[in-house]
C-alpha cells in the first residue's frame, strides 16, 4: 500500500507523522512524506521518501513573524500559510497516487488530503495531535474561546462555538479553502466546524 503523509508547521507538528510514517514503513508500506524541506534531514534518518513543500526561508520567515505576533494575528498568518501550500500539497500528493493501492495521512488544518479524498476517492485518515480539536462543553480546552467553562450552560457554550466558527476561524480557513475548492470543481462549506477539523462532544 502507498500511504502519502503530508504536515506542515513546526518540529512539534512535523514530527509526530515522521514517527507514524517510520511505522508503517516498518509495518512493509511504501511511505512518502510532504513537508517544509527544512524536515528532510529528519526524514532521511528514518528511512523515508521525501517530497520537499515550499522552501527553508519561508519557513523560517513564517516562524520569525509569529515569534512576535499575539495569538490572533499568528493563527492569521499561519491560516494564510496554509491556504498558500495547500494547492502545492494536493498537487505532489495527486501525482503519486496509484488508485486502489493509495491511503493518505494528513493533520488537523492541511486540507490536501481531504481534498483527494473528495476530487479522487483516495482513503483519508486525520491525525489530530492535540484535544482542542475535540470541542467539548463537557470540558471545553483551554483554547479560542476561552472564556467558557465546564460549569458555563449548555446554550451558552453552543453560541460560543457559532461565534468562534462565524468570526475567527471561517474568515482564517474556510473561505481560503473555499477559494480553492472553486477552483478543483468542488461546492463551498458553509463553516468551519464542518470541516471534519473539529469534532463536537456533548
Amino acid at each position: 500500500m502507498k500511504v502519502l503523509i503530508s504536515s506542515a508547521g513546526s518540529h512539534g507538528d512535523v514530527l509526530p507523522y515522521i514517527a507514524i510514517g517510520r511505522e508503517m514503513r516498518d509495518r512493509g508500506h511504501d511511505v512518502t512524506l510532504y513537508a517544509n524541506p527544512y524536515f528532510r534531514d529528519y526524514v532521511a534518518a528514518v528511512g523515508l521518501q521525501f517530497v520537499p513543500i515550499s522552501t527553508v526561508d519561508e519557513y523560517s520567515r513564517l516562524f520569525g513573524e509569529l515569534a512576535e505576533s499575539d495569538p490572533k494575528k499568528a493563527l492569521k498568518r499561519i491560516s494564510e500559510h496554509f491556504g498558500e501550500i495547500c494547492n502545492d500539497y494536493y498537487n505532489a500528493m495527486k501525482a503519486d497516487v496509484v488508485s486502489g493501492q493509495t491511503i493518505t495521512i494528513g493533520n488537523s488544518l492541511l486540507f490536501a488530503p481531504r481534498l483527494l479524498r473528495e476530487t479522487d476517492g483516495i482513503p483519508c485518515t486525520a491525525v489530530h495531535l492535540a484535544p482542542c480539536v475535540i470541542r467539548s462543553s463537557i470540558k471545553p480546552a483551554r483554547l479560542v474561546p476561552n472564556w467558557i467553562h465546564a460549569d458555563t450552560p449548555v446554550q451558552i457554550k453552543r453560541m460560543a462555538w457559532w461565534v468562534t466558527d462565524k468570526f475567527y476561524y471561517d474568515p482564517f480557513f474556510t473561505k481560503p479553502l473555499n477559494k480553492l475548492r472553486s477552483e478543483l470543481g468542488l461546492p463551498s462549506v458553509k463553516t468551519f466546524s464542518v470541516l471534519g477539523y473539529t469534532k463536537q462532544i456533548a
